[in-house]
């Protein structure tokens, strides 16, 4: 026969089972998740169903519900599905704020979702998920907000956002639905190197929008390398394009900021760093394998 010292944890499970139905301890372990399939158990009422739909079919409506008319290009940029997207655009085209809505669409249109973002910098962060929330309010809250903590988002269908900044500590382990990589051309390669193999499954979305900001960076190449631009579906967007930006302003910017600055900010050109000494031409040209003779004759 078993001691009393062996057999006493099994007396205290069986007093603590008698205390509680199983329907309720099996409630109590989980609370947010079937354990069995990871899927969050959350149904939807009719009206949140029907308001989920309406951002499904139209990701517009989300600018519809803040009062904005959004541009072609938004319309479209936020209608497509392509697993590669990239925006190259002047400053306040508006590519942040058009992101946010169609991260937020991902997030509320989708199950368990996990839409991670990459500005440069925690503020950015910041102020990107505060685009997020304000769309989600406009639009009425369809799925209920379960957190919301600086820069994490949780709704109770189970889908997440988190905005973090350009750090590659800490980037690893997650399995996201959605990368988002805004400000591209500031954001470090070695984040950018870091976040390549969480696409490997082939489920992750990648997002990258920016203005450029001189000929350097996984952005630019990717940009001006054919092979790997044409993984990507593009959208550019120069100060033309941008019905915002009055005439007046823009001449008024060539003055002040000068050509070469003003051509980065409005006209999408990528051009040489201000502390590069020197181009990316003069460097290019010295790589090149051509055949240089000696600068001295040595003689026999």
């Amino acid at each position: 026969m078993p001691s009393s010292r062996q057999s006493w944890p099994r007396q205290v499970a069986r007093s603590v089972l008698g205390l509680y139905r199983p329907a309720a301890v099996q409630a109590a372990l989980t609370p947010a998740a079937d354990r069995t399939t990871g899927v969050r158990q959350w149904e939807p009422t009719a009206a949140e169903s029907k308001a989920v739909e309406v951002i499904r079919r139209n990701p517009s409506s989300l600018f519809e519900a803040m009062k904005w008319s959004p541009d072609p290009w938004q319309r479209e940029y936020l209608g497509t599905t392509g697993q590669r997207t990239l925006l190259l655009c002047c400053r306040r085209a508006g590519k942040s704020v058009t992101s946010a809505a169609r991260t937020l669409a991902h997030c509320l249109t989708h199950r368990d979702a996990l839409a991670m973002v990459f500005p440069p910098t925690l503020r950015q962060s910041m102020e990107y998920v505060r685009h997020v929330r304000l769309f989600d309010r406009a639009a009425g809250q369809p799925v209920k907000v379960e957190r919301s903590a600086g820069t994490i988002l949780e709704w109770a269908n189970g889908s997440r956002l988190m905005a973090l900044p350009d750090r590659q500590q800490g980037v690893v382990g997650f399995t996201p639905t959605k990368i988002v990589i805004d400000e591209a051309s500031r954001v470090s390669d070695v984040l950018y190197l870091s976040l390549r193999p969480m696409l490997a499954l082939g489920r992750a979305e990648l997002e990258l929008l920016s203005t450029p900001f001189g000929k350097r960076g996984f952005f630019f190449d990717i940009v001006n390398t054919p092979a790997r631009a044409s993984r990507f579906r593009q959208w550019q967007v120069p100060a033309a394009r941008c019905p915002r930006i009055s005439r007046e302003f823009l001449a008024e910017e060539m003055v002040e900021l000068g050509e070469r600055w003003y051509r980065q900010e409005y006209d999408l050109a990528f051009n040489d760093s201000v502390d590069s000494v020197f181009t990316a031409s003069v460097i290019e040209a010295a790589m090149q394998r051509t055949a240089i003779g000696p600068l001295f004759d040595l003689g026999a």
